[in-house]
């Protein structure tokens, strides 16, 4: 007498239309997740980018005021000089004040007018120096609002660096969830075949 084959239990359609329906959410949420880190990643490399150029053209400004300082360097050495050519010219038209008093009153108005010229001079030099000084704060500010936002776009790279872990994360599940399911289906496949040789059996 041939003994019944007891029969394993299978896997019922809910339970395998469970773990496809586990399996599409987290393809889809690595999708987004993906999109999402993908989209972050590129107004990173943007926002570098402008970061990049805006160094460029701070760096260019503080060449500009390198060269202005300079030309304001040599603009005080020459007012400097003529302010000495001046001390000495005055100087001797004073000795001379006895013998040339004519000639002096006429080296008098041409040392007014240079008077006012060397002033003059002088008030350019004091506006083009402040004129700098504002460059320069400007500059600063700049400089502090560049090195912010290259901060805010450190951080934002660290976010995008542990989101990438999580995706990771996210991608090892869904491979242990895959290996799960298959698993699944080639034990349900082996029961299968097992209850299938059993009917056979039974009815030969």
């Amino acid at each position: 007498m041939i003994q019944p084959q007891p029969i394993l239990p299978a896997v019922s359609d809910n339970e395998a239309d469970s773990v496809l329906c586990d399996v599409q959410s987290t393809l889809d949420s690595l999708a987004d997740m993906a999109k999402g880190l993908t989209q972050q990643k590129l107004e990173t490399v943007k926002q570098q980018e402008g970061l990049e150029q805006r160094k460029a053209l701070l760096q260019e400004k503080e060449r500009i005021l390198a060269d202005k300082d300079e030309q304001l360097r040599l603009l005080e050495a020459r007012l400097t000089r003529e302010v000495s050519n001046l001390e000495r010219n005055a100087e001797d038209n004073a000795r001379a004040l006895a013998e040339r008093s004519t000639a002096l009153k006429a080296l008098a108005e041409s040392v007014e007018a240079r008077d006012r010229s060397t002033a003059k001079l002088a008030e350019t030099l004091r506006l083009e120096k402040q004129r700098n000084d504002e460059l320069a704060e400007s500059l600063v500010r700049r400089a502090e609002s560049l090195d912010e936002r290259e901060a805010a776009l450190n951080r934002k790279e660290d976010e995008l660096a542990e989101k990438l872990k999580q995706l990771i994360a996210a991608k090892d599940r869904f491979r242990a969830l895959v290996k799960a399911f298959n698993e699944t289906v080639q034990f349900n496949n082996t029961l299968n075949a097992i209850s299938s040789t059993a009917l056979d059996d039974d009815q030969h």
